[in-house]
This record gives structure tokens, sequence and C-alpha cells, in this order.
């Protein structure tokens, strides 16, 4: 898999979707604007958006770290005493996509915060489905009312 990035300007709150180096020995990123221009923005201007390899429910758009998504998956409750089985799906609203580790041990993760709680994405079946995409955190900070 090629890792696929987003990129948020910092300085003109701008979101690049075309990333074509992540150069460490000049500290910066370089990017494609709207016209199509290369230009290099400093790390510390810079918000890398890692793309979780999934798209939201329509297959259009990729989601990545900083999406306000609602959150759809299909489960199944096993009854050890009828041996039978029921489906259902659960469904969570209004969270931003986040990549990152809680604990210095862990591994980084994508994941999203529920109740005050860590929640990484491996930890619920998800599928391209799933995901019914609201906005970002950047450029839709208005949604983030909802999720505070």
């Amino acid at each position: 898999m090629i890792p696929m990035f987003r990129v948020w300007d910092k300085k003109y709150k701008q979101m690049h979707k075309k990333v074509a180096v992540i150069d460490y020995t000049q500290h910066g990123v370089a990017v494609y604007d709207e016209w199509d221009n290369l230009r290099l923005l400093d790390f510390d201007d810079a918000a890398l958006l890692p793309s979780t390899g999934f798209t939201d429910v329509e297959g259009e758009i990729e989601i990545h770290a900083g999406d306000i998504v609602n959150l759809h998956w299909f489960i199944y409750v096993c009854d050890p005493i009828s041996l039978g089985a029921s489906e259902g799906e659960e469904e969570i609203k209004n969270v931003v996509i986040e990549y990152g580790s809680y604990d210095e041990e862990l591994a980084p993760a994508f994941y999203f915060i529920t109740n005050e709680e860590y929640v990484p994405l491996t930890a619920i079946p998800l599928h391209d489905g799933s995901f019914e995409y609201l906005g970002n955190k950047f450029e839709h900070p208005h949604l983030l009312e909802v999720y505070e």
C-alpha cells in the first residue's frame, strides 16, 4: 500500500489533497496548490493527515485523520443457550478520526474518542460503507461544537 496524505496548511488555512514529497532533509512537505504549482510547506506550518485506507459510504471520499464522520458497523450476537445469533447495527455520530497513540508504549494507530474513551479503528469491524463523511476539523470547525 502506498501511504496517502492530505496536508492542512496552518499558515494559509488551506487543505492540499495532492502531496508530492515529504522531505525530511528540507524539513517540509511539497504540495500542489489549486493551480498545480509546487509549494514547500515547513513541517511547523503543515499538519500531515494520513489516509485510513477507507472511503466513505458513497466510495468517493477517502477518509483521513482529521475527518469528522458518522460510523456504522454490523454486529453479530451469539446466544450460548439457544445457539442462535442475531444481527444488528451500531452507530456513533460525529467522531473525529485521529492518528497517533495515547500511550508511548503503543504503536500509533487510527482512533477516535467517545465518552472520554480511546477507541482504535481496529477494535470494530469497519468497512468502506461504515463511514459517513461530514467534513474535517480544519475546514469545518463548526462541526466540532456537536463533537465536543
